[in-house]
């Protein structure tokens, strides 16, 4: 499981074929699945009364409203959506087709090439296909990274009826927590301070006065060695 605490090396296999990410998710990767066992986000159902309600998108983007985390977040997922998106229309022959019809009367009136054309609305098909992908993750689904003609969701042809998407759910795919918890691995150092932010806002709700800069935390470690008919014992302790 992606967002096992006890396993780390799942962790490092789920994540090996992400190289662009990977030494972000395995050196803060500790960091991560706490957070992804202890904050919630906007597909999570959540009991308890918490200051934000999407807790994982504040970490990831840092400001004072659910709605503007919720944005930042979408905005961040969709730029790595979109040119994975386009990546694929580009190697798709039937899509390229489709695209090309449109381009080639577009041309006859426009002074730019017809080649630039083409591309100008790929991209712009691509884009509706990122909104599509975003939209499916806020439903709860999970969707393979890689797109192909199978789970390939907007319809060049009917952008307004297809933007919401088919509902195509990948068992082995990324889900929404998933991108989240990419967005915040490639930058822990922040990721960790808002982590405090939170527990603290969280903690004044019950103790006023609470103050994380007044926290106290302490490690303790036993250890006990046997070795050739001798037992060894250490302790090592710190506090800060």
């Amino acid at each position: 499981d992606f967002n096992d605490f006890a396993d780390m090396d799942i962790l490092r296999g789920d994540i090996g074929e992400f190289d662009s990410w990977k030494e972000s998710l395995i050196s803060g990767g500790a960091g991560v699945i706490y957070a992804a066992h202890v904050f919630n986000c906007a597909t999570d159902k959540v009991q308890e009364e918490t200051v934000f309600d999407f807790e994982l998108e504040y970490i990831v983007c840092g400001k004072e409203s659910d709605q503007a985390n919720l944005k930042g977040v979408v905005n961040r997922i969709m730029a790595i959506r979109f040119p994975v998106n386009f990546a694929y229309l580009v190697t798709d022959g039937v899509k390229m087709a489709e695209v090309a019809s449109l381009s080639a009367p577009l041309a006859v009136l426009s002074p730019l090439p017809e080649p630039v054309i083409r591309y100008l609305i790929a991209g712009c098909w691509s884009y509706v296909e990122a909104i599509a992908d975003v939209r499916s993750l806020l439903k709860g689904e999970s969707m393979d990274f890689l797109k192909t003609s199978y789970n390939w969701k907007t319809d060049l042809n009917d952008f307004e009826g297809t933007i919401e998407g088919n509902s195509i759910t990948s068992e082995s795919g990324l889900d929404y927590k998933d991108y989240l918890l990419i967005l915040l691995a490639l930058d822990m150092d922040s990721s960790y301070y808002r982590m405090l932010d939170i527990i603290e806002l969280n903690t004044r709700q019950y103790y006023e006065s609470f103050d994380m800069n007044n926290a106290v935390v302490g490690f303790c470690v036993d250890t006990h060695i046997s070795y050739e008919g001798k037992s060894y014992y250490y302790r090592e302790s710190i506090g800060y």
